[in-house]
């Protein structure tokens, strides 16, 4: 059976609370019916994925620069558990830096993506991503439903 983009689900972890607003304004705007769920720490969503009664995402949108776990750090714990590897996530950065660029993909990031700073340029960014992770890309099914 296959997996529809309105019952895909999206973790995005950043630490701004303003890219929170902004990022559940445009998934609202550009994607409603696909599922989010927000977290402000890296160790936040390591604790939601190690959790065996919770769903894996089929996306995670991950914000390079947080304090304490930073994103390099974060995805190296992901891509070191054989059951979230194939996950695909995206860094997301404001740097524009290709030491930053290099060492997420060398970390395992799907890609890399500049951050947008105004409302049209995340939406268009939301719109393209989730189209090709969520619909066109293949991807090995991790999805883990409690019963």
């Amino acid at each position: 059976m296959s997996t529809t983009s309105s019952s895909r689900l999206t973790f995005i972890v950043d630490d701004n609370a303003d890219y929170h607003t902004m990022l559940k304004t445009t998934f609202e705007e550009v994607r409603p019916n696909t599922r989010t769920k927000f977290f402000f720490s890296g160790q936040a969503l390591l604790d939601q994925l190690s959790d065996p009664a919770n769903q894996h995402p089929d996306l995670i949108i991950l914000d390079l620069f947080m304090p304490e776990m930073d994103g390099l750090t974060t995805l190296n714990h992901i891509r070191q558990n054989l059951k979230l590897t194939k996950i695909p996530t995206i860094i997301m950065s404001v740097s524009d830096s290709k030491s930053d660029l290099l060492n997420s993909y060398q970390a395992g990031a799907n890609s890399f993506i500049k951050k947008p700073s105004r409302l049209d340029e995340f939406m268009k960014f939301i719109d393209i991503t989730c189209r090709f992770w969520l619909e066109i890309a293949q991807v090995p099914s991790l999805r883990r439903v409690a019963f």
